[in-house]
């Protein structure tokens, strides 16, 4: 008796496995269509179309969605708009290595002219993922009148970002590597000043980590027909996500026509200390209460005005 029933057991599950087995491009559309539906929320409004399982995964043909992201501070307004909109998105599960806490999906879409693809990890304990990205054309975001209101009008974007113990409250130690070409600065009452125009363009690129709510930035590194910029830095985030504590350091080389547009406000923005003809100086800021005494300059952030203080060095060319 107990000999038949082991075979009768073993029976059913061969079937059931038989049929997820059969079932399970129909399973990975069902799941995803009901993740997407499970996730509409007042500040999460997604349209999908095209849902279709394989035995590889599931593709969707698009996705596009109004989210609210909160800014946080005492602004009026609370939290900023942002529209996403993706397509040919592929998403391709891995049970077993879910179960053995590796990489539990896989995905790639194509956006604003560009590719993202990446993974995700460890989804049963501490979730981590790894993003790669190329091509982000800063102008189609920039049909988005959110975005457009930041003065953004274009650029391509590129980078690594991996992340572990995504989720939680504090920041998630991660690494990053940016690449920002063409950036078009954005217009303010400074491009006015300097007389910059709508074809000067900036290239960038960031390195840096993030652990235990300390961000470190490596090297940044600005160049343009004005010149260059390297600096790093450091800024340490309370719970609110908001600076406690920051330093930089940037060096400036200026090109002859950076000189020219910028060399007679660098005694008035440096007290007198670099003078106007001055191709290379440096520039080290630190955060200090507002009411300390000297020259200080003010950032507005998150509602919040944060102080600091510079000192400049004239550079050795």
């Amino acid at each position: 008796m107990t000999k038949r029933l082991r075979i009768y057991l073993l029976g059913t599950l061969l079937a059931l496995l038989a049929l997820v087995i059969m079932l399970w491009p129909t399973i990975l559309s069902f799941a995803v269509q009901y993740a997407l539906q499970s996730s509409y929320s007042p500040r999460f409004r997604p349209v999908w179309s095209g849902i279709s399982g394989s035995w590889s995964g599931v593709h969707i043909d698009s996705i596009e969605a109004l989210t609210f992201v909160p800014i946080g501070g005492s602004e009026i307004i609370k939290a900023l708009p942002v529209r996403i909109a993706i397509e040919n998105i592929w998403l391709r599960p891995a049970l077993m290595s879910t179960l053995l806490g590796s990489r539990a999906l896989s995905f790639s879409f194509d956006a604003y002219g560009g590719s993202i693809s990446g993974s995700l990890s460890s989804i049963l304990s501490k979730p981590s993922i790894d993003l790669q990205f190329s091509g982000l054309d800063l102008a189609e975001l920039a049909a988005y009148p959110e975005i457009r209101a930041l003065g953004i009008r274009g650029g391509i974007l590129g980078g690594h970002i991996s992340a572990d113990s995504i989720g939680i409250k504090a920041v998630p130690t991660s690494t990053f590597n940016l690449e920002l070409k063409s950036f078009t600065i954005p217009n303010n009452i400074y491009t006015s000043i300097l007389k910059l125009s709508a074809t000067d363009t900036v290239d960038a690129s960031l390195q840096g980590v993030a652990k235990d709510d300390i961000l470190t930035v490596n090297e940044l590194n600005l160049r343009s027909e004005f010149g260059t910029m390297i600096g790093q830095g450091s800024v340490t985030l309370d719970q609110h996500r908001q600076p406690t504590k920051l330093k930089t350091t940037a060096s400036f080389t200026l090109s002859e026509s950076g000189s020219t547009n910028f060399g007679v406000w660098l005694p008035i923005v440096t007290n007198q200390i670099i003078a106007s003809n001055t191709r290379s100086f440096k520039v080290t800021s630190s955060n200090v209460p507002c009411s300390s005494s000297g020259a200080l300059f003010q950032l507005v952030l998150g509602g919040s005005t944060h102080c600091f203080k510079n000192r400049f060095e004239k550079g050795s060319h």
